[in-house]
């Protein structure tokens, strides 16, 4: 895989992990240097997808539902978010689901969820904007 888009997905992933699980703000995680290790342009990006999951994250678990019979843990729910983020924004869907399989396959309680991950993301890929314009649940304009 790229690991220049591995990275800033890798890093918004850590950044929703801490807002979400541990209550921190995504100012404090900034200014103590949780994007520091990241070139200009990947710490943008990074900064950018975490906050339009966190803007879109009721809207985003309703829109992964129905293709989960239950909620997967923290750490897969984040990686699937994000995936859902940038397939609504038009990114490669090849490169999204790669991306986020591989965050869920590196951490050790979350590997035998790689094919979850695989399957909700490709699926969510493969129906497309149409199929997500039809379903009852609005997009935002950005998306």
């Amino acid at each position: 895989m790229d690991q220049s888009g591995l990275l800033p997905r890798r890093s918004a992933h850590h950044l929703l992990m801490q807002i979400t699980t541990e209550g921190r703000l995504m100012a404090e995680l900034i200014a103590g240097g949780a994007l520091a290790q990241l070139a200009p342009d990947d710490r943008a990006r990074a900064q950018r997808l975490a906050t339009d999951a966190l803007r879109g994250l009721d809207r985003a678990d309703r829109m992964l539902k129905p293709y989960l019979k239950k909620p997967p843990g923290d750490h897969v729910m984040n990686a699937l978010r994000l995936g859902l983020i940038e397939l609504m924004q038009g990114e490669a869907a090849h490169g999204v689901v790669n991306a986020y399989v591989e965050i869920v396959a590196r951490n050790t309680r979350t590997q035998s969820m790689k094919g979850l991950t695989n399957a909700v993301l490709r699926r969510i890929a493969d129906e497309g904007p149409e199929a997500w314009a039809k379903r009852p649940v609005p997009l935002t304009p950005g998306w």
